[in-house]
């Protein structure tokens, strides 16, 4: 009777050991997987963020040329103004130069 259940709790012990080696087998081939996705996962992050990166830099650049145009744009009637004013000015100083010379 008690080799009866020695025999039976050795055989259940080798069936238990084969499960556990099979589990941990599961198991590194799952830590494994769970792995790589990890650093395919960190690897798109890192990529996304340069790409990001990147395209806000070339936006930054495109905002900055934009608002010098539109500065520009905005100048410009007042830099014509100037001009005409200046112009007429000269105009002006010439007039009264080539009377003041008839005289």
């Amino acid at each position: 009777n008690t080799k009866k259940r020695l025999a039976i709790t050795i055989k259940d012990n080798e069936n238990l050991k084969w499960e556990n080696e099979a589990l941990e087998l599961k198991y590194e081939k799952c830590r494994r997987e769970r792995d790589d996705l990890h650093s395919k996962f960190v690897s798109s992050i890192l990529e996304l963020q340069q790409k990001t990166g990147l395209k806000n830099i070339l936006l930054e650049k495109k905002i900055s040329k934009l608002s010098d145009l539109l500065e520009h744009q905005q100048l410009q009637p007042n830099i014509d103004e100037s001009a005409t004013n200046m112009s007429h000015h000269h105009s002006t100083i010439l007039s009264i130069d080539h009377t003041n010379n008839k005289s």
